[in-house]
């Protein structure tokens, strides 16, 4: 059995965003795993971007599939919250998401999908059993600045970015105690994940410092 590592369902019917989709070997089990929460974030993360990618996935697919499916129309307004931002030197009214924690859970075990996947694309076998998956989300350029230059070294230079369709990403392998990084955008959100041996506690150390677990949408 094989499967998409980000599925068709991220992307538009109509646009070129599904790109050249990598397919790896995959199992009836973990297919079964991955299908509702693969689903569920499909649904909510282009909410996380207004670049056109997103928007014309929510136009021709989320609308629709939301207004006929119960549970899942729900879930979208469980979530979703009136605000008020700061815009134009004046708070404005605005609809934003907002994430209990078995939604930020998973939007975290997505994420370690789609790199187990492109771990086993890259490297022909799996990500190894005494290594960690961490996913850092960063709200500060500079955090993404300090990692991708404490990846390069640790493993080398990130590599040059490659597309899957919307989702662009690059990535670094080694053989210390980091054996693989990536930071992946998704529509334009970054996400930076490291696969790394759990018994470094220097690196934890680190990882903790830069850290971060919420994953919430701008206004709509």
């Amino acid at each position: 059995m094989r499967e998409h590592v980000v599925a068709r369902r991220f992307f538009s019917k109509q646009g070129p965003e599904r790109g050249d989709l990598i397919i790896v070997p995959s199992c009836s089990t973990c297919n079964a795993l991955k299908e509702p929460i693969e689903t569920l974030v499909s649904i909510f993360l282009p909410f996380s971007s207004k670049n056109e990618a997103a928007r014309r996935v929510i136009d021709e697919q989320i609308e629709s599939e939301i207004n006929s499916n119960s549970l899942l129309k729900e879930r979208y307004l469980k979530y979703l919250r009136l605000d008020f931002i700061h815009k134009n030197g004046k708070f404005v009214k605005a609809m934003r998401f907002y994430f209990d924690k078995e939604m930020q859970e998973n939007f975290q075990v997505w994420a370690e999908y789609v790199v187990r996947g492109l771990y086993r694309a890259h490297r022909q076998h799996n990500v190894p059993k005494s290594h960690d998956i961490r996913i850092l989300r960063f709200v500060k350029r500079e955090h993404i600045d300090f990692w991708s230059s404490f990846v390069a070294n640790q493993v080398g230079a990130l590599s040059e970015s490659k597309a899957q369709g919307a989702i662009q990403y690059k990535y670094a392998f080694g053989d210390s105690s980091i054996s693989s990084a990536w930071m992946i955008e998704v529509y334009e959100t970054t996400i930076f994940v490291l696969t790394h041996d759990i018994q470094d506690p220097a690196l934890l150390s680190q990882i903790e410092k830069f850290a971060v677990d919420t994953f919430s949408s701008p206004e709509l």
